[in-house]
């Protein structure tokens, strides 16, 4: 079971950063609805999918500065906690992308909602 859930970076959903990642799909999507609202339903899921696979590179590339730069990041590190440049499995990454497009769905169904609701006279 480990596979699906556990191990913090290895397993495919973990605690507490499957909830962050799905904390910040959903802010991204809000922002994203809010913002592309009359455009095209894809528009939408390819710019917020872009932005979390975006995120995704960026984890890695910390990683990869903390292994093999570590002078050009290490005021960086010292003001994060040290467990955000662990590596992280494709399994893992693959996780935190379903788990963020879950989110932005859940902010743009937030959104679509809101703007449906017509205003009590």
């Amino acid at each position: 079971m480990t596979f699906f859930f556990g191990s913090i970076n290895v397993a495919m959903f973990d605690w507490p950063w499957s909830i962050i990642h799905l904390m910040s799909g959903t802010l991204i999507g809000l922002l994203l609805a809010v913002s592309f609202r009359l455009a095209r339903r894809q528009t939408f899921w390819w710019t917020g999918i872009g932005l979390l696979a975006v995120w995704e590179l960026y984890e890695w590339l910390m990683h990869y500065l903390d292994v093999h730069h570590h002078a050009v990041i290490a005021a960086y590190k010292t003001a994060v906690d040290s467990f955000a440049f662990a590596p992280e499995t494709w399994v893992n990454i693959t996780g935190d992308l379903i788990i963020g497009s879950v989110g932005l769905g859940f902010g743009r169904w937030i959104v679509r909602r809101i703007i449906r609701e017509k205003p009590r006279a």
